[in-house]
């Protein structure tokens, strides 16, 4: 059973507002049904058509969502989200993390426990 390639194809639209508000869109329907071009010609043929049409909202459908939280730092995660997003140092992490928590903003920072007392919680 060797893996055989299939070709597929997605059709992104970038649209302006009348008060000039960008979106990004992706076709997902065509007539009511999912829509995946399959080859070239055939995405060709629903961008030309689609460039050439005019649009209108006709639907909006909201729906709530839940999504629990990230689980808390520990020493490790700190230093490497401080590395990627801010391209700090474990030096300068932790000398930071220790002011924070001298300050009262963040509970001991040296830990490898996600687990969080009610105290913390409920703060």
């Amino acid at each position: 059973n060797a893996f055989v390639p299939e070709e597929f194809w997605d059709i992104h639209a970038n649209t302006k507002t009348k008060d000039k508000s960008d979106f990004k869109l992706l076709v997902a329907q065509k007539d009511g049904v999912a829509f995946k071009p399959v080859n070239e010609t055939e995405t060709k043929a629903a961008i030309s058509v689609l460039e050439n049409a005019s649009y209108e909202v006709c639907k909006r459908e909201d729906r709530p969502t839940k999504s629990k939280p990230s689980a808390p730092y520990i020493t490790s995660t700190l230093q490497q989200a401080a590395s990627t997003r801010l391209g700090y140092g474990v030096k300068k992490t932790m000398m930071l993390a220790q002011r924070l928590y001298e300050a009262g903003y963040i509970t001991y920072m040296r830990t490898d426990s996600t687990n969080l007392s009610a105290e913390a919680v409920d703060a």
